[in-house]
């Protein structure tokens, strides 16, 4: 009988994913896990999930996989206190698991549902909404490096999207994209199109977020000390830091890809290096200071993780005024 890496009867998981009873209720029980695309928001999910005791929801903001978010980009905007009808009736949907989807029920794997667990790379530009409609939910956002995701990224094929769908949206450029309009338009070179990207999902979030709204995790930071930043992410939902979690924290994602440094024991965090050029790093580094970002990452592996607490600080001070 085939089996996961865990030891777990894959027949098992494939029941799961149809004949499952979700009990969780609303957005009190549930966690929502936010990132972008190759930032390892997968491992995590998996290592929160270590007891399956979450049904865990893959990816339900995915326009393109689900016929309800027909009105939806691939990555949609909405602002904090967009009061639109449809957006709210989609959200309320996700959060509260009202479908079954043989996609976003694809890697759940507990039968009785007693929490609920999102996990999701195309929110990053509604966090500020989701965090204020539904302020009892824990929210984890996890950041990795730019350069890194862009690398894995077209590592996996994953380099054609156009930028397009960023200023379809009237009211992202209105609040957001105006003055890199051009920049957007005229980006080409595959890479560089990835890290534009990036700046975007973050500048976004980094100006709609405040102190305290989410769980900050950086990929470079559980690649050093996994058990440090796991243990910490346990204490922030309430949940034991218990031998099975520990053991997950250690075992590669499903969609770990041949090429990941999980497979080969720690992950480094310069593996990404060895398929980017300097000058590939530099252009990524002139894109990240004109778009305002340049303080998260610079040319060094790490994040600066106070500069981004600051920011969300100072948005917390700026709408208390």
């Amino acid at each position: 009988m085939r089996r996961h890496a865990d030891g777990r009867p894959l027949i098992f998981d494939l029941a799961a994913r149809v004949f499952y009873l979700d009990v969780a209720g609303g957005s009190e029980n549930c966690v929502f896990l936010a990132g972008g695309g190759r930032s390892g928001t997968t491992w995590v999910m998996e290592a929160i999930n270590a007891e399956r005791d979450h049904r865990v929801v893959f990816e339900p903001l995915a326009a393109h996989r689900l016929r309800f978010l027909s009105g939806f980009h691939r990555q949609h905007y909405l602002r904090p206190d967009d009061d639109d009808p449809y957006a709210a009736e989609v959200m309320d949907r996700v959060i509260q698991g009202r479908y079954r989807s043989w996609w976003t029920d694809q890697h759940n794997r507990t039968v009785l549902c007693r929490r609920r667990l999102i996990k999701s790379i195309r929110a990053n530009l509604c966090l500020g909404y989701i965090r204020r409609r539904y302020p009892e939910m824990p929210m984890v956002l996890l950041i990795r490096h730019p350069c890194a995701a862009a690398s894995s990224m077209l590592k996996l094929g994953y380099g054609g999207h156009p930028l397009s769908q960023f200023l379809d949206q009237p009211a992202l450029v209105e609040d957001h994209l105006a003055p890199y309009e051009k920049m957007i338009r005229t980006t080409i070179d595959p890479f560089e199109r990835r890290v534009v990207r990036w700046c975007i999902q973050h500048a976004v979030l980094f100006s709609q977020l405040r102190e305290g709204d989410v769980h900050l995790m950086f990929y470079e930071e559980l690649c050093d000390e996994p058990h440090k930043s796991f243990a910490a992410l346990y204490a922030h939902l309430g949940m034991p830091f218990n031998e099975p979690a520990r053991e997950a924290v250690h075992r590669p994602s499903r969609l770990t890809g041949d090429h990941s440094e999980i497979l080969k024991g720690a992950p480094k965090v310069d593996a990404w290096r060895e398929g980017v050029s300097s000058e590939q790093v530099t252009r990524a580094m002139k894109i990240l200071e004109a778009f305002g970002v340049g303080d998260v990452y610079g040319e060094d592996d790490r994040p600066d993780r106070r500069a981004v607490e600051a920011r969300l600080r100072a948005n917390g001070t700026r709408h208390s005024h």
